[in-house]
């Protein structure tokens, strides 16, 4: 199952590169963030802080031409009470929280006004910090543990959607890397999506791609996704 997931981050990296969306592949197997990634992702109050940490130590399997990147984890998990082994899954994605364009623009400017003394050292370091900072696009996370499924709090997979970690939005699949990557695509790239895809009569060719991959995304079985879920709103 691990040759299997690795050689769909490897399919992710080879699909982006055909399409012109790859600024930089990482690693190819399951990632094993670094132990400043870890520590931040834990603990950070600020999502511009664990970004820099993640692209400073080249905490992704890849990484998009506007510096976003992607995580994609399975890790063995074992049940202390009853011995099965069952693998958790975590993908995410983390939108760049810096608004480039803007910001190479103004730099040299505001360059030549720190060398003139026409500003201080405070307000340069602010700008660089704080003024081209955005947080339009959420960060998005998937998670899946059969281990703590719990019916009414912790749904065995689901979407972290933004910095606050307590949120589940529930899905009854078990994705791929290839699967969540190009729903990303889908909602937060979709001129290129519609502009690359359309194939014409009312068709687009990326859109086939995501509906064949979703075919290789299992349904949870009633043990793992209950009928009281089934009344609920979930992602199907």
């Amino acid at each position: 199952m691990n040759r299997e997931f690795n050689k769909n981050i490897t399919q992710c990296i080879q699909f982006l590169d055909q399409y012109n969306l790859l600024f930089q592949a990482g690693c190819i197997t399951s990632l094993s963030a670094s132990s400043e990634f870890k520590k931040n992702a834990r603990k950070s109050t600020s999502y511009k802080r664990l970004y820099d940490i993640g692209t400073k130590y080249q905490d992704f399997n890849f990484m998009l031409i506007d510096k976003s990147f992607f995580q994609f984890s399975r890790t063995k998990i074992i049940n202390k009470k009853t011995g099965e082994e069952n693998f958790d899954l975590r993908f995410t994605y983390y939108p760049n929280p810096y608004k480039f364009v803007e910001y190479q623009e103004n730099k040299i400017e505001i360059e030549h006004m720190y060398e003139n003394n026409e500003i201080t050292l405070e307000e340069y370091q602010q700008f660089l910090s704080e003024e081209f900072f955005t947080s339009d696009i959420p960060l998005i996370r998937y998670d899946l543990s059969k281990n703590q499924y719990c019916e009414n709090y912790h749904p065995t997979a689901h979407f972290h959607i933004g910095f606050h970690a307590e949120n589940r939005w529930p899905v009854k699949r078990e994705l791929t890397p290839m699967s969540f990557m190009l729903k990303i695509l889908m909602h937060y790239y979709i001129k290129w999506w519609k502009d690359l895809g359309d194939c014409g009569k009312n068709e687009n060719l990326l859109t086939k791609i995501y509906t064949e991959e979703l075919k290789k995304c299992l349904l949870l079985d009633n043990e793992h996704f209950s009928n009281i879920e089934e009344k609920r709103l979930y992602f199907s």
